[in-house]
């Protein structure tokens, strides 16, 4: 067993990968069992090998022009000694940003001490999933946070690099009454809990969860009754259901898949009059602004509606227009872009669950929804030849 936590640019520790199997191929490709990012040209398709044999591990480096190197030395050519990993090791697959820690080697039978930081959050944590290729567990990731993003982008704490699998798929999110929500972004596969198609639901430790073709299983030790009793939790912004007794009863309209996991009809939705982002940068708890503006600005200056303050992010960076119901993001000609579900663009149209990069920051959009249907919903629908011409004249309010 061997445990590695990938550094990103800024040296800042992602989600671990906790490996069971006795040998990890490495590389670029979708069949390796550690993949890297299919944009970093300094890896290999077929990279390297790490063979774990008790308490030991060593890389095998495979025929390739781009070398292995721990701790800064290329050990492509290095004997076996000097290829050996241990604790704290700096591991890179090419000098691009394949790179991770080793957190621990051992064996797999060994009791592991959980990997929660301390000041993390108590209750349900660590959530752990395993990952299956067939019926054989290929990885296991363990998180110690509220909020996994799934997906195939690099970013995505959960990485999943199956084609079938959309770069940004679906998100994990503990509440603060620890409910393990999941919450499918609007996919183009689907997302299904023990064989049932969700949009969302509420897990159960165990559950089998499968992200396109991927396959895992989400598992975590229950939080204790006394706990959560002795400190109440306050309510979360945005938060769509009140805490929950076990087991839950079945929603209005809604269906209940196997093993008890409970699946929301739209109907069960929390209300938005609204239309809201929640902003977020790595390793922080998302920050929520109601777009009540017909134009809202975001850049680093203070004088945005949404301040980003980092050097990514440009002084007027982009601005988010809302007229009859449609939302549009305009870039703002800004250094480094602004990004939708990962594509560079200069203004898009967007939908609920929409994600928007600027700099180092995360921008999920959550579309508005009528509060009740005693009423007909006031957003107008146009038909796409409208859609273009209201498009075209935001962005030319833009140019002037």
């Amino acid at each position: 067993m061997i445990v590695l936590v990938p550094l990103d640019v800024d040296g800042e520790d992602g989600a671990p990968r906790e490996f069971l199997q006795p040998e990890i191929h490495v590389g670029r490709g979708p069949h390796n069992d550690l993949v890297l990012d299919e944009d970093d040209r300094f890896a290999s398709y077929e990279h390297a090998l790490i063979k774990v044999r008790g308490e030991h591990a060593a890389v095998v480096c495979e025929p390739t022009a781009n070398p292995t190197y721990i701790d800064g030395a290329d050990i492509s050519d290095a004997p076996e000694d000097e290829r050996q990993l241990h604790p704290g090791d700096i591991v890179s697959f090419g000098k691009g940003s394949s790179i991770f820690r080793v957190r621990r080697v051992g064996n797999a039978e060994e009791a592991r001490e959980p990997l929660q930081e301390e000041g993390e959050r108590s209750g349900v944590y660590p959530i752990i999933v395993q990952v299956f290729t067939a019926d054989r567990m290929v990885r296991k990731m363990t998180f110690n946070q509220p909020l996994i993003r799934v997906g195939r982008m690099k970013s995505s704490h959960l990485l999943l690099i199956d084609k079938s699998v959309s770069r940004t798929h679906a998100v994990i999110e503990v509440t603060p009454e620890n409910e393990v929500l999941l919450l499918d972004l609007d996919s183009s596969s689907g997302t299904t809990v023990n064989g049932a198609r969700i949009k969302k639901a509420i897990l159960q430790s165990g559950d089998h969860v499968q992200f396109g073709d991927a396959r895992v299983i989400v598992t975590w030790v229950e939080a204790a009754a006394g706990a959560a009793s002795a400190s109440p939790a306050q309510p979360a912004r945005g938060k769509r259901n009140p805490p929950r007794s076990s087991p839950p009863p079945v929603p209005r309209g809604g269906t209940r898949a196997p093993n008890k996991t409970q699946v929301l009809s739209p109907n069960e939705l929390e209300p938005l009059d609204s239309a809201r982002l929640l902003v977020r940068r790595s390793g922080t708890e998302p920050d929520e602004f109601v777009l009540a503006k017909p134009h809202t600005t975001i850049g680093r200056l203070p004088e945005n509606d949404i301040q980003l303050d980092d050097a990514t992010v440009s002084g007027r960076h982009a601005t988010l227009v809302a007229e009859k119901g449609v939302f549009l993001i305009i870039d703002q000609r800004s250094t480094n872009g602004t990004y939708v579900n990962g594509e560079k663009c200069a203004g898009e149209g967007l939908k609920d669950g929409d994600v928007i990069q600027i700099g180092r920051y995360e921008l999920a959009f959550v579309a508005p929804r009528p509060a009740a249907v005693r009423s007909a919903p006031k957003t107008e629908v146009l038909d796409p030849e409208a859609a273009r011409a209201l498009f075209a004249k935001l962005r030319g309010r833009r140019r002037a």
